[in-house]
């Protein structure tokens, strides 16, 4: 059942993903910048799940579980904060560079260092975690386009919040550690994927061509 669970959740991460990279077309170059930052921390989500899917079904040594626990703690801690960054970014109509997401995800990996050299890995986990999950439920509510973004919204927070309570952990852990909440990722995940998508289709993140 374990094996059944994180190859749907791969497959299903792996799908939105490529649904999202299709959005950016005719996006704004700042808009393009945030959706494909985006996708970049979904497909490490993907990768996590593929690696614990192969792990658990019984395949691969000592690489591959070191493989998996690195891109399941970039997952724990990326993921999250970068996608809830990404909807507000879409739902004001921000206009950073492209570069920038390159720069908030090395900054979100240099802070989590100094989190763990000061003893405090797990209270920066939730911090970034409880902000992500803030961020979108806020561009969903404050987006106008109400009863699509705030199921999705709902969604996304629910699930993600259900799987921290069942695990008695964060709410990403089942990408760091094989765990039955891995179910509750997988529509929590892909409401957060469906939402930038939607928040992407604002008419200000769009290029607008005259003839």
């Amino acid at each position: 059942m374990t094996v059944f669970i994180y190859s749907v959740m791969t497959l299903c991460l792996l799908g939105v993903s490529a649904w999202l990279f299709s959005r950016r077309n005719g996006l704004s170059t700042p808009a393009r910048g945030a959706v494909t930052a985006s996708v970049v921390v979904l497909l490490l989500a993907a990768i996590a799940a593929l690696l614990t899917t192969l792990i658990v079904a019984g395949l691969g040594g000592d690489a591959l579980r070191d493989g998996q626990r690195l891109f399941g703690l970039a997952a724990r801690h990326l993921t999250l904060p970068v996608i809830g960054l990404a909807a507000c970014f879409l739902m004001h109509g921000w206009g950073w560079k492209p570069m920038v997401w390159g720069q908030v995800i090395l900054g979100l990996m240099g802070a989590f260092e100094l989190a763990r050299l000061l003893d405090a890995s797990s209270r920066y986990e939730w911090l970034v975690n409880g902000l992500g999950l803030l961020l979108i439920a806020w561009a969903c509510i404050g987006a106008g386009r109400a009863r699509l973004l705030m199921v999705l919204g709902i969604a996304a927070a629910g699930c993600l919040l259900a799987a921290a309570s069942l695990s008695g952990t964060m709410p990403l852990v089942a990408l760091f550690r094989p765990g039955p909440t891995a179910s509750w990722l997988i529509p929590g995940l892909t409401a957060c994927a469906l939402a930038v998508g939607v928040l992407a289709d604002q008419a200000h993140n769009r290029t607008h061509l005259s003839d």
